[in-house]
C-alpha cells in the first residue's frame, strides 16, 4: 500500500462523484467532482483497492482541491507509461461512494470462479427479487447468551476469510479478501404468526455481494405477550455466489464450537480455503469434461423439460382436498402396511411457528406456503415426505438395482417430465441436477465452505417399452460419469454445447453435515438443543426446483419450490410422493416405463400450467426496449438524466425518483434486461441530437457499467456526465436531490 498524500479527517461519507466526459480540465487526464463530506484518507482507500487490483494503476498521482466543505475536484497527474484511458473511473466512482468502506482495506485480491461470476450475474441481472440469496434456519433451545454468541460468531468471522470476502466491481470481478470486518448479530422478536412475513422481507433485503459480508444472522425470540415458552430461532442469510448451503451447515457448526468455548473459536487443522480450491481448478484440463458433456446432452430434438410446459393439474384422489389453504390429516397408515396409499396432500396456512417442535420429526404428507407480493414473483413451497417406513422400503428397493435413493427420484422426475410433453414414443428428458462441488481430487474440501455446489443439466432417453430397472441403470451410470466434472459450471457446458444454459426445473438431493455426537452431547451439558427448521421457499432462478435430504431420523424429505403456478407444484408434488411409495411394491425387473406411467391421475386442463423453460441459474437478459421514459422532460431542450437500474431496489423505487427529481430533464431508466451499454449507448446519443446534455445517474456499484456507457455514447457523438450516487439508503427524495445537484453544477 501507499501512504496517504492527505490528512485524515472526521466526516467520510460523501452525497456523489461526477465523471465529466465532456472537455476536461487538464486535456487527456482524468477528473472527478466530489459532492459530500469527503477527506482524503477516503479516497486514498479507495486507490489502495484499485492499486490491488492493477498494481499499474499506482502510476496516477492524485490532487485533492477543496471549493467547500461539501464540494471537492478530483485531478490526477499520470506517471511514464499511464495513458489516459487506462484510469478505472468507474471503479473509483463505486469505491468512493460505497457505505462503510474507510477502514476495511482488502488484504488480497483472488480471481473468481466460472460458477461464482455466473451466479452473480444471475443476482445482478434480477434486481429486488433475492434471486441466488438462501436462507437456512435452526431452533435454538435452551439458553442463548448474547454477549457470548456475538463473539462466537466475530470469531468464526475472523477465522473464515470467505467470511470477509466480496466481490470487486470490475467488469470480470474478482474476490477481494478483507483482513477485519465488523459484524453483527441483528435480534428481533417474532410471534410464530410473523415468522413468513419477515422471511420474506429478509430475502428481499438481499445481500450486496460487492461487500464483504456474504453471511448475515438474526436471532429471533418468540417472545409474546403473555410471554411464551419456546427457542430463540437462528436466521442465516447468505449469497449463493459466496456461500452455498452445505457451508452454511459447516459454519453453524463452528459458530457452536465457538460458543462452547466462551465466545473464542479453537484451533483446529488445516484445511484448504476458496484460494486452495482456485489453485486447484485452474490446474484442471477443461477437454475431456468438454467432450462428455458435448456428447451426452441432445442436440436441437427438442428435449421435453426444457421448453416445454408442465401441466400437471390431475383430479385430487378420493378424500383428498384442494389446495384451498386448510388444514386435512393425512390418512392413517399402519407401520407395515404395503397397500396402495392415499395421495392427498395436506394442505396448511403460510403460518410457521417459531414453536413448532417437530419440523422434521413428523414430516407431513404435505405442508404448503405461499410468500411474495406480485403475481409474476409469487414464491412458496410445498413440503412433503415419507413415512419411516416408506423410506425404508424405498432404501431397500433401489438397492436392489445397484442404485441410490436420489438415483430412483432422478427417475420419477424424469418420468413426470416426460409425461408433461405429451410424448407418445422414446424421447429425451433434460433437467438440472445440483452437484455438491465437493467430489473432487482435493484434501479437505468436505470442510471448505464456499460456493462450489451448482447446477448441472443432465438429460436422459425415456422409452415407454424400457424397463424400470434399465431407466434406473442409465441414469446411476450417468451420474458416475459427471461425477469427474462436478467442478464444470453450467455456463461453461453452455458455451461448449450450445445448448440452454439451464433447464427450467432443478433436481437437488442435499446432504446435510451433522453437528457431530461430540458437539451435540457437549452443548446439552449446558442444556441446548440446536434443531433445523424447514427450509423456507426461495427464488434460486428456476421456476420449479425440487429438494430432498434425510432427517436425523433417516426419512426423505421433499420440498418442490415455486416462483409460480402453486397448483402445478402441488400436483408434482402429488406425483412424486405417489411414485415415490408405489415403486417398491409395484416394479419389478420386467416393469415397464408405461406400467408406471399409468399409476399417474389423469392429466387435467393447463389451469395450472408452469412454463419449466423460463428461469436459469445461468440468466441471459433478453433484449427489450433500451430506454423507458419515467418522466417527460418539462421544457424543449432540458436534456435528458438516464438512470441505470439499481440492483436490489423494486421497480417503484425509479417512479419515486423520478417523482421526486426536482429539475426540469428528462429522465429515463436503462433496464439491465435491455442489452446493456451496447444498447443503451447509441439510444442516449439520440437523445442528445434533440437537444439539451445528457447525464447518467447510478448508484454506488454501478459507476463501471456507467462509465463504459459514457465512453460508448461518446463515440456517437454525446458528451455525458456520470453520477454515481451513494445508495445506502431508500430516501429517494435525499437521492433526487443529490442528483439534481451534481446534475446543475460544474465547476
Amino acid at each position: 500500500m501507499s501512504s496517504s498524500p492527505f490528512a485524515r479527517g472526521t466526516r467520510n461519507e460523501p452525497t456523489a462523484v461526477v465523471v465529466d466526459f465532456g472537455p476536461a480540465p487538464a486535456p487527456g487526464l482524468p477528473a472527478l467532482e466530489l459532492y459530500g463530506a469527503m477527506d482524503g484518507a477516503r479516497v486514498q482507500d479507495a486507490l489502495d483497492g484499485i492499486a490491488l487490483r492493477d498494481p499499474a494503476a499506482a502510476v496516477w498521482c492524485p490532487v485533492l482541491t477543496a471549493h467547500g466543505p461539501e464540494h471537492h475536484s478530483l485531478r490526477f497527474t499520470a506517471g511514464a507509461g499511464a495513458a489516459p484511458g487506462d484510469f478505472p473511473l468507474g471503479l473509483l466512482a463505486d469505491l468512493l461512494t460505497r457505505p462503510g468502506t474507510v477502514g476495511v482495506r482488502p488484504a488480497r485480491s483472488v480471481a473468481s470462479t466460472p460458477l461464482q461470476r455466473e451466479l452473480l450475474a444471475d443476482a445482478d441481472a434480477h434486481p429486488g427479487t433475492g434471486r441466488q440469496v438462501g436462507q437456512l434456519a435452526w431452533d435454538w433451545h435452551g439458553p442463548l447468551d448474547p454477549e457470548r454468541f456475538t463473539s462466537a460468531w466475530q470469531s468464526v468471522v475472523a477465522r473464515e476469510s470467505v467470511l470477509r470476502t466480496a466481490f470487486d466491481d470490475g467488469p470480470d470481478p474478482a474476490t477481494l479478501i478483507h483482513d477485519h470486518v465488523d459484524t453483527e448479530v441483528q435480534r428481533l422478536p417474532c410471534t410464530p404468526a410473523a415468522w413468513p412475513a419477515l422471511l420474506e422481507r429478509d430475502r428481499r433485503r438481499g445481500l450486496d455481494p460487492r461487500r464483504p459480508g456474504p453471511l448475515r444472522i438474526t436471532v429471533l425470540d418468540a417472545q409474546a405477550s403473555p410471554p411464551a415458552v419456546g427457542p430463540s430461532r437462528l436466521l442465516l442469510t447468505y449469497h449463493d455466489a459466496l456461500l452455498d448451503a452445505f457451508s452454511v451447515r459447516l459454519l453453524l457448526r463452528e459458530i457452536c464450537r465457538a460458543y462452547l468455548a466462551d465466545g473464542r473459536l479453537p484451533g483446529g487443522q488445516r484445511r484448504p480455503d476458496m484460494g486452495d480450491y482456485l489453485r486447484w481448478l485452474t490446474g484442471q484440463d477443461t477437454t475431456p469434461a468438454n467432450d462428455f458433456f458435448t456428447r451426452s446432452l441432445p442436440g436441437d430434438d427438442g428435449p421435453v423439460g426444457g421448453q416445454e410446459f408442465i401441466t400437471y393439474a390431475p383430479q385430487p384422489a378420493a378424500g383428498a382436498s384442494r389446495f384451498t389453504g386448510d388444514a386435512i390429516e393425512p390418512a392413517a397408515e399402519a407401520e407395515g402396511s404395503t397397500g396402495r396409499p392415499a395421495v392427498g396432500l395436506r394442505t396448511q396456512s403460510p403460518s410457521v411457528g417459531l414453536n413448532t417442535q417437530a419440523a422434521e420429526a413428523d414430516v407431513p404428507a404435505g405442508e404448503v406456503s405461499a410468500v411474495g407480493g406480485e403475481a409474476w414473483d409469487a414464491c412458496g413451497c410445498v413440503r412433503f415426505g415419507l413415512t419411516p417406513s416408506e423410506s425404508r422400503a424405498l432404501a431397500a428397493w433401489a438397492g436392489l438395482w445397484g442404485v441410490t435413493e436420489s438415483t430412483v427420484l432422478q427417475a420419477v422426475w424424469a418420468l413426470l417430465l416426460y409425461r408433461s410433453g405429451g410424448e407418445a414414443g422414446a424421447a429425451p428428458v433434460r433437467f438440472s441436477t445440483t452437484v455438491s462441488g465437493r467430489g473432487i481430487g482435493l484434501e479437505g474440501v468436505d470442510r471448505l465452505p464456499g460456493a462450489l455446489s451448482g447446477p448441472q443439466p443432465l438429460s436422459v432417453r425415456v422409452d415407454p417399452r424400457a424397463t424400470v430397472p434399465a431407466l434406473l441403470a442409465e441414469l446411476r451410470d450417468r451420474a458416475l460419469d459427471m461425477a469427474g466434472y462436478e467442478w464444470v459450471s453450467a455456463g461453461q457446458i453452455h458455451a461448449w454445447t450450445g445448448q440452454p444454459p439451464a433447464p427450467g426445473s432443478l433436481l437437488a438431493f442435499e446432504t446435510h453435515p451433522p453437528l457431530g455426537a461430540t458437539l451435540e452431547s457437549e452443548l446439552a451439558a449446558l442444556g441446548i438443543r440446536v434443531e433445523p427448521v424447514p427450509p423456507p421457499a426461495g427464488h434460486r432462478g428456476f421456476p420449479l426446483a425440487l429438494t430432498a435430504h434425510h432427517d436425523t431420523a433417516r426419512r426423505l424429505v421433499m420440498t418442490a419450490s415455486y416462483s409460480r403456478a402453486p397448483l402445478a407444484a402441488e400436483a408434482l408434488a402429488r406425483n412424486t410422493r405417489l411414485l415415490l411409495r408405489e415403486l417398491p411394491h409395484r416394479a419389478g425387473e420386467s416393469t415397464t416405463v408405461a406400467q408406471v406411467l399409468q399409476l399417474l391421475p389423469a392429466v387435467g386442463p393447463p389451469s395450472g400450467a408452469l412454463p419449466v423453460g423460463t428461469g436459469s441459474s445461468t440468466h441471459i437478459p433478453a433484449a427489450g426496449p433500451a430506454l423507458t421514459v419515467l418522466r417527460r422532460a418539462r421544457h424543449p431542450g432540458a436534456g435528458t438524466v438516464a438512470l441505470l437500474q439499481a440492483p436490489g431496489r423494486p421497480e417503484v423505487f425509479h417512479d419515486r425518483l423520478a417523482h421526486a427529481y426536482p429539475g426540469p430533464e428528462e429522465l429515463v431508466l436503462l433496464a439491465t434486461a435491455s442489452g446493456g451499454p451496447a444498447a443503451w449507448a447509441p439510444a442516449l446519443a439520440a437523445r442528445t441530437r434533440a437537444g439539451g446534455p445528457l447525464v447518467l445517474g447510478a448508484l454506488s456499484g454501478q459507476g463501471t457499467i456507467a462509465c463504459e456507457t459514457a465512453r460508448l455514447a461518446t463515440r456517437h457523438g454525446a458528451r455525458p456526465r456520470v453520477v454515481v450516487l451513494t445508495g445506502d439508503t431508500g430516501d429517494t427524495v435525499r437521492l433526487a436531490r443529490s442528483l439534481h445537484t451534481a446534475t446543475r453544477d460544474r465547476t
